[in-house]
């Protein structure tokens, strides 16, 4: 993953994070700063505080628990619980 060199790329980063931000706790206030540097008003200045921002996030999408989206040429697991009040599933 590379860090963004423009508006645009920046864009799409930030979209594809969002999209993971059931993985990443406290995404919205980490990257709070990278936010405010995609608003047309802004000017484009990529300074060392968002290569720690960008670095952090990183780090939090490759740490235990592994999250990643489903491949159905993997083989994997599922395991299944329920009782009268709720139900639970995980796939591995």
């Amino acid at each position: 993953m590379s860090k963004p060199e423009d508006r645009q790329s920046l864009h799409r980063y930030l979209g594809m994070i969002n999209y993971l931000y059931k993985f990443l706790p406290n995404l919205s206030t980490l990257i709070a700063p990278l936010s405010e540097l995609i608003k047309n008003n802004t000017v484009w200045l990529w300074d060392p505080s968002y290569d720690e921002i960008f670095d952090q996030v990183k780090e939090k999408l490759t740490k235990y628990p592994v999250s990643a989206f489903f491949d159905p040429r993997v083989e994997s697991e599922t395991f299944v619980d329920a009782s009268p009040f709720g139900l639970g599933a995980v796939s591995q």
